[in-house]
């Protein structure tokens, strides 16, 4: 069920066309006869689906091998499609390639005027294992494109390597629908991938596909800036002197500021010494002015006869003895002390979220507030 035909030495793609066209088409090919399709040149006929996408049909099916296509995957082609058109670039539905193991078809592949390579947005609409969507997205990378499936099932990949969304069925087309910080296919079962909460951002498929196109959809992080830095504490009895002394359990550092939707990312104040002397030093000097409204003695390293080592910690506020780890994990009721300022690298997030921003984001608009582009956007070469 394609969207593109032949039509002596050009092309014809159902998504041009308005309802009066169209009709001239169709009267035209009765007397002419002149549309045929690509996958076997056979003699078409101009059809229309359900959800009122038009496409191109075999007039006689005889034993072309090419797959029939639902009327959601015809919409979501369309969609794709006209998406691209809109921003300038070309798109080709159903284009071929060949390599060794036959045709390769992609379902909307798009470039730039001109260039040599795309991007391939393959719809999904069946059930796909990942071991198959991993072979195709490598399969399509041999011909010089980069893939972005957008796929019906609830269970799809996660990696920088295959980027991928789902597609939610709306009234008037589709949503792109990007998983949560809490999504991981790895290990979740089919009812848990369901929950709402691993589900976050929505957006229309065509304006997903404006901002693929665009270089807005990036994996993970983009770089780092200066973000506020929560603690999180609350009181504590001395081992020592008896007395309390508020302390702090955790950092959260808020890096949506950065990024929209990024994640809060938890720091533990022992943590705070275990990235370098950079970051310890900036985030100590930081919180230093804080800490007597708060209630809390100095941040700093110190030594402990249990670990017979130094380390960044508590101490009361009283005698000043450390309060060791096993003091923290005590600490269940714990609120937000204060606020600060602190400069972080992208690579330093990167290490200390352990993975947590590992995932697909679509950035805001350009002509909002966002951040720049990222070097692991789903981007066609300039050929």
């Amino acid at each position: 069920m394609p969207l593109r035909c032949h039509d002596a030495d050009r092309e014809e793609l159902a998504f041009l066309h308005d309802d009066a066209s169209w009709e001239a088409l169709r009267n035209r090919n009765k007397r002419e006869n002149s549309l045929k399709l690509p996958c076997c040149g056979s003699d078409v006929t101009l059809k229309t689906s359900k959800l009122g996408t038009r496409f191109f049909s075999h007039k006689v099916r005889d034993e072309c091998a090419s797959a029939g296509e639902s009327a959601e995957h015809l919409l979501a082609k369309r969609i794709v499609a006209q998406a691209a058109l809109r921003c300038g670039w070309e798109a080709r539905p159903e284009d071929r390639y060949e390599d060794a193991d036959g045709d390769c078809i992609v379902d909307v592949c798009c470039k730039r005027p001109g260039a040599s390579k795309g991007i391939a947005f393959e719809i999904q609409w069946s059930k796909q294992a990942e071991d198959v969507t991993v072979a195709r997205t490598r399969r399509y990378a041999s011909h010089g494109l980069r893939t972005l499936w957008l796929m019906k099932q609830d269970h799809i990949p996660v990696s920088k390597d295959v980027p991928a969304a789902r597609l939610e069925r709306t009234d008037g087309g589709f949503n792109a629908v990007l998983p949560t910080a809490l999504y991981n296919p790895g290990w979740m079962s089919a009812t848990t991938r369901k929950e709402p909460s691993n589900w976050g951002h929505r957006i229309a498929l065509e304006e997903f596909v404006e901002g693929v196109i665009k270089g807005r959809f990036v994996f993970g992080l983009v770089k780092g800036g200066s973000i506020p830095v929560d603690a999180y504490g609350g009181l504590a009895d001395c081992h020592r002197c008896g007395r309390q002394s508020n302390i702090i359990k955790y950092f959260k550092l808020r890096t949506n500021r950065l990024q929209p939707r990024l994640p809060d990312i938890t720091l533990s104040v022992r943590g705070v010494g275990e990235y370098g002397q950079s970051l310890e030093e900036r985030l100590l000097s930081a919180i230093r002015p804080k800490l007597a409204s708060g209630g809390v003695a100095p941040i700093k390293r110190r030594f402990s006869n249990t670990v017979k080592g130094d380390y960044v910690s508590n101490a009361c506020r009283h005698c000043r003895a450390l309060y060791g780890n096993h003091f923290l994990y005590r600490l269940v009721d714990v609120a937000p002390l204060f606020r600060t300022e602190v400069e972080f690298s992208k690579e330093e997030l990167d290490l200390i979220s352990d993975g947590e921003l590992d995932r697909w984001f679509l950035l805001p608009d350009p002509d909002g507030p966002q951040s720049e582009p990222a070097g692991h956007q789903v981007k066609a070469s300039a050929g």
